[in-house]
């Protein structure tokens, strides 16, 4: 299994971050069949193959992905897709 941490740094305000995440999920669940639910300021993110938690805190995201072995050889890509992600909704 391989495993995936970010954690950046945003100027939004905690609900316009989550209302961008949510947006985010949505497009996941409808490209990706990813299943996801909110627990306060947490995202929960599952597939087959991969879970993840997106944690909103004061002025940052933090991001962890565990990926199965199917999916961990992609690890560079997701990354970097997670990463494409956050700069361009949350910054």
């Amino acid at each position: 299994m391989a495993n995936i941490h970010i954690k950046r740094t945003h100027h939004l305000t905690n609900e316009d971050a989550k209302e961008r995440l949510e947006c985010i999920a949505k497009d996941m669940k409808e490209k990706l069949s990813f299943e996801y639910q909110w627990k306060g300021n947490s995202l929960h993110v599952k597939r087959p193959g991969a879970t993840g938690v997106i944690q909103l805190g004061e002025g940052f995201v933090d991001v962890k992905v565990k990926l199965g072995m199917v999916l961990s050889p992609m690890k560079g890509k997701i990354k970097e897709s997670i990463e494409e992600n956050i700069r361009t909704s949350l910054v």
